[in-house]
């Protein structure tokens, strides 16, 4: 199963067609190409969240113990268990088989799955409607719930996950089973590149670090640049289920990358710096 990206011409088309319908400067300080990203605490039941550790840490020991051993992907070297983690998970997902919480799991672990699935999907139809239009979020689902890559990680002790970001998707979200005190933190760097090269000054480039809680939910653009801290110190493992929503259509990846392109942005979905 694989999705082909966009070419640039596209997006650039894109790009043009959404900012000459967008609003001319107003008088005063506008701010403009904000980078929308939504914070939502979904479950607060430390039962249903603790059912979901214990079957995720239940397949990654039972696909160990298996001998399941990928090798290195796409230039990746498995150097932690998490990487190796990672990619059974992709390599089951590209073989067309489902998340392993929707099969290989009890009736009462498969149901928290897919009410998790459901929310994931309902919160990412407001996200988008809110960051671009409602328009743009009825075309991402038109035929049917958007396509999911769903994979679980587990971080412990120096175990991190260095910058990268999610291409070829049209959001990308984390929800978080298990972040124990002193777990590694999110980090968003600023996704304007110019300001890498100012040095220092007012509006030199600068990064958001988010520590998460049990039972929330982030979702963000697919090209926003982040990475994860070490959890070296942790009360116990980083438990999180990452996701790359596509949309419905077949032969729709070019209209993917393009539903975030431009956003309004909005106070409810901007990570206040001190979070």
């Amino acid at each position: 199963m694989s999705f082909s990206c966009p070419s640039s011409w596209s997006l650039l088309l894109t790009f043009v067609q959404v900012t000459l319908s967008c609003t001319l400067l107003q008088p005063g300080v506008n701010h403009l190409w904000t980078t929308p990203i939504l914070r939502r605490q979904l479950i607060d039941d430390p039962n249903s969240l603790s059912m979901v550790t214990d079957a995720i840490l239940r397949f990654r020991a039972l696909s160990s113990s298996e001998g399941s051993d990928p090798g290195g992907y796409d230039g990746w070297d498995d150097e932690t268990p998490n990487d190796r983690f990672f990619n059974v998970q992709r390599q089951s997902w590209e073989k067309g088989e489902p998340f392993f919480l929707q099969t290989s799991a009890s009736e009462a672990e498969c149901e928290a799955y897919r009410c998790l699935r459901a929310a994931w999907l309902a919160e990412a139809h407001a996200y988008v409607s809110e960051a671009a239009s409602a328009s743009v979020a009825d075309a991402l689902f038109e035929g049917g719930p958007p396509r999911l890559f769903v994979w679980a990680s587990v971080h412990e002790g120096s175990s991190a996950h260095e910058r990268h970001d999610h291409e070829c998707s049209a959001v990308s979200g984390v929800f978080y089973v298990a972040a124990p005190l002193g777990s590694g933190r999110i980090r968003f760097e600023d996704p304007r590149v110019a300001r890498l090269y100012w040095g220092s000054s007012q509006f030199e480039h600068t990064e958001l670090a988010h520590s998460p809680s049990n039972g929330e939910l982030l979702l963000f653009p697919p090209w926003l640049v982040h990475s994860v801290d070490s959890s070296d110190g942790a009360m116990g493992p980083r438990i999180s289920i990452s996701f790359n929503l596509y949309s419905a259509g077949e032969g729709r990846a070019a209209a993917d990358r393009q539903a975030l392109a431009v956003s309004k942005g909005s106070e409810r979905s901007r990570l206040p710096p001190n979070l």
